[in-house]
């Protein structure tokens, strides 16, 4: 999916594992487990990542920030909080911060996962409770009714199976993350303030039909930062960076490409 979203014949692309995904410091392999994480921001991500990049591969510019999802979430963080480090900021199906409805999702979610991790639940009853709701709002009811009840079995399944090796903790903790994100935090909760900070060009992918990230806010922050946009509607909802790929990925490869480059004098780009 990357090589349709980034050109890697011409940029050098680097993917970091976000906190709390279990292969970098997580509830699940940290001694304080998910104490030490109860307040994890979609801030920290970006902080952990800024320090990564700067102090361990010496990188002071990078052409792009591209991120889907939760990582659309950490691309307004971003552009937000280390304005000048990239030309080029893309967050696709991500937002600058959750209305109310998305923030009820979230903590549906989480709370269903922390409940799910005693002891007299099996792990593979927590995921298939945990791949029912993303079923909910992965998708709309379109999509659904028209696949079918086979299908949707089957895509439950298949949906529990890859969440297994994942740990209940460090999937609530992103939960409580995603809930708890807001660019406008440290302005006051003004998201003007917030999106007067931005220095890169943006490009914000949306589809109208999202039902699990409502995509009136990062349309809102498009205006105020006078961001490209691509808005895609699908029945395919959240997951239309999965059914949409070539559309998608033409766009962002084309405004990566035509978008000024302004990488420091003796920089060393990130993507390039």
């Amino acid at each position: 999916m990357l090589g349709a979203y980034v050109d890697t014949t011409k940029y050098h692309v680097v993917i970091i594992d976000a906190l709390a995904d279990g292969h970098s410091s997580s509830p699940s392999n940290s001694a304080t487990g998910a104490r030490g994480f109860a307040s994890l921001t979609i801030g920290d991500m970006v902080d952990v990542q800024h320090r990564f990049l700067t102090e361990r591969l010496g990188f002071r510019h990078a052409r792009a920030v591209v991120g889907i999802s939760m990582g659309g979430f950490q691309v307004f963080e971003w552009a937000v909080r280390y304005p000048s480090f990239m030309d080029v900021a893309v967050p696709i199906v991500g937002t600058p911060r959750p209305t109310s409805y998305d923030r009820l999702i979230y903590d549906t979610w989480r709370r269903s996962a922390e409940a799910l991790r005693g002891p007299h639940t099996t792990a593979d009853s927590a995921w298939m409770q945990a791949s029912r709701l993303e079923a909910l709002f992965m998708r709309t009811p379109r999509f659904v009714n028209d696949s079918g009840h086979a299908h949707l079995g089957r895509s439950l399944h298949e949906v529990a199976a890859a969440y297994r090796t994942w740990s209940l903790a460090d999937y609530a903790v992103q939960l409580r993350a995603i809930a708890s994100h807001d660019v406008g935090a440290r302005f006051g909760g003004d998201l003007s303030r917030a999106a007067a900070a931005v220095r890169s060009r943006m490009l914000i992918v949306w589809s109208p039909d999202d039902m699990l990230v409502d995509a009136r806010p990062a349309a809102a922050f498009a205006r105020l930062v006078g961001a490209d946009t691509l808005a895609v509607p699908s029945a395919c909802g959240h997951a239309v960076f999965w059914c949409e790929p070539e559309r998608i990925g033409r766009a962002v490869r084309d405004f990566i490409d035509r978008v000024p480059d302004v990488t420091p004098a003796g920089g060393k780009a990130g993507t390039r």
